[in-house]
C-alpha cells in the first residue's frame, strides 16, 4: 500500500515533553469508542490510547479536536460489537438487519451508544481544552475523495470534513486515514508503522 499522507507519528516513541509549539489532535472515532464504550476489547490498543489522550490532556501545548460528526461511525461500530456478540448464541440470526428489530438488543445498543454519545459529550463541552469542528461537505468532493482514497463512505465524509477545516494532524488505529493526502497520522498501530519504516514515512518530533 502506497502511504499518501505527509507521515505518521509512532506513538510508543512519542514524547510529549519536547513539545515546544501548539499542537491541535483531531480524534478518530475509534479513539472515542475505546475512551467511552465500556465493551470495547481491553486486549486492543484502548489502553494505549487512552493512557496518551490523558498525556496529551495535561499538556499546555495540545489542543483536541473533535466532531459530532462522530456520532453515526460511533453507533455504527458499538451495534457491530452487540451484533457480534448476539451471534455467538443466536446462530441463526444472520443479518444486523434482523438483529435490529430484536426490541431488547435495540433497546441495549441504543442505551450503550447513549452512554458513550453522553460521555463524549460531557468530556468534550465541559473543558476548554477540547474544540468542536465543524463544516458542509459536498457531494463533488465526497466522490472524489471516494475515488481516490481506501476510505469507506463514513471516513471518507470525516477525511473530507479534515480538510475543510484544515485540520493537519488525526489520532487513530485506522489504517486507511494513511491513504489521505496533506495529514499526518499518530498511531499505535502496528501495520500503519512497519509500512511507514519501508517507505521513510515515519516522522519523529524535532
Amino acid at each position: 500500500m502506497q502511504i499518501k499522507c505527509d507521515g505518521i507519528y509512532d506513538l510508543n516513541l512519542f514524547n510529549t515533553n519536547i513539545m515546544h509549539e501548539k499542537v491541535s489532535l483531531y480524534l478518530d472515532t475509534n479513539i472515542w469508542y475505546w475512551l467511552t464504550y465500556e465493551g470495547a476489547n481491553i486486549e486492543s490498543q484502548k489502553p494505549k490510547y487512552a493512557e496518551f489522550i490523558n498525556k496529551i490532556y495535561n499538556h499546555k501545548n495540545f489542543e483536541l479536536l473533535y466532531s459530532h460528526l462522530s456520532y453515526g461511525e460511533l453507533a455504527h461500530i458499538i451495534e457491530i460489537d452487540k451484533y457480534k456478540k448476539y451471534k455467538e448464541t443466536h446462530s441463526n440470526c444472520h443479518k444486523v438487519k434482523e438483529f435490529r428489530k430484536v426490541s431488547g438488543e435495540r433497546e441495549d445498543v441504543s442505551n450503550s451508544v447513549r452512554a458513550s454519545i453522553v460521555f463524549m459529550d460531557k468530556i468534550s463541552a465541559s473543558d476548554e481544552k477540547f474544540v468542536e469542528v465543524l463544516n458542509y461537505i459536498s457531494g463533488e468532493e465526497f466522490v472524489n475523495t471516494l475515488k481516490n482514497t481506501t476510505l469507506d463512505g463514513t471516513d471518507v465524509l470525516m477525511a473530507n470534513f479534515i480538510s475543510q477545516n484544515g485540520i493537519k494532524n488525526i489520532v487513530t488505529d485506522d489504517g486507511d486515514f494513511l491513504s489521505i493526502e496533506g495529514i499526518n497520522v499518530f498511531t499505535y498501530n502496528e501495520r500503519s508503522i512497519e509500512e511507514a519504516k519501508k517507505q521513510d514515512k515515519l516522522l519523529s518530533i524535532k
